[in-house]
């Protein structure tokens, strides 16, 4: 029986994205918000701090040890840019405040939804302290 070579995390990842043989079939499990469960934040905090978000995923990968990262955060990113107000449960994905959509007729989209200033976007542009 022949022995395989471990390879890294890196190794194993690359070689499935050519199409060549690794060790074995690389794990990249779907994480997202369960890793702030591991690094004991809330959903909230989790999701509007980037450091924590990738102290979390971090510390997650370092206890399953897992291949490589899907860095999903929320799909409330953008709409909280366009000027929707979003809710940030405790324990709970953020979402749109359905009481209070933005858009409410066709007209909106003409009238409410400004072009995102990507230097400004809270959410989608994060700066770095040490930047």
């Amino acid at each position: 029986m022949e022995d395989k070579i471990m390879m890294t995390s890196l190794e194993r990842v690359a070689a499935a994205i050519q199409f060549k043989e690794a060790d074995r079939v690389p794990c990249v499990p779907i994480v997202c918000g369960a890793a702030r469960r591991v690094y004991g934040i809330s959903y909230s905090e989790w999701c509007q701090d980037e450091e924590l978000c990738a102290k979390a995923w971090l510390q997650s990968q370092e206890l399953f040890g897992y291949d490589a990262f899907v860095t999903l955060v929320d799909l409330s990113v953008e709409a909280a840019d366009f000027g929707q107000e979003v809710q940030y449960p405790y324990d709970d994905t953020p979402h749109p405040n359905y009481n209070n959509p933005i858009i409410t007729c066709v007209d909106d989209y003409l009238t409410k939804v400004k072009r995102i200033d990507f230097a400004t976007a809270p959410r989608m542009q994060k700066k770095c302290q040490d930047a």
